[in-house]
């Protein structure tokens, strides 16, 4: 199954988190709102008072994104979530 995100929409693959720090200690896991994965699928962007918008990524980036309205779904073992523009904080790069 493919998805296709519509309008402002954003498919991103979530990334397991760290789970051991660099020292060797084995991190708790806790619910953080925000999340790191990379984009799967982009929409084609929004219309804001008759202008159009187009998405700001690409395929392949790395964000930071909050996690309050998304929608989390799995597809072929992978931990996917679709979520808004809107919702990413930060574009990360190595």
């Amino acid at each position: 199954m493919k998805l296709v995100p519509v309008y402002d929409n954003l498919v991103v693959e979530l990334e397991a988190p760290e789970r051991k720090s660099e020292g060797g200690l084995f991190l708790p896991t806790t619910d953080h709102a925000y999340e790191t994965g990379v984009i799967l699928a982009c929409g084609p962007g929004s219309m804001y008072e008759k202008a159009s918008i187009p998405c700001p990524f690409v395929v392949g980036q790395k964000v930071l994104f909050v996690r309050y309205k998304d929608l989390s779904l799995k597809l072929e073992d992978k931990a996917i979530v679709l979520l808004c523009f809107e919702d990413v904080l930060a574009i990360i790069e190595d």
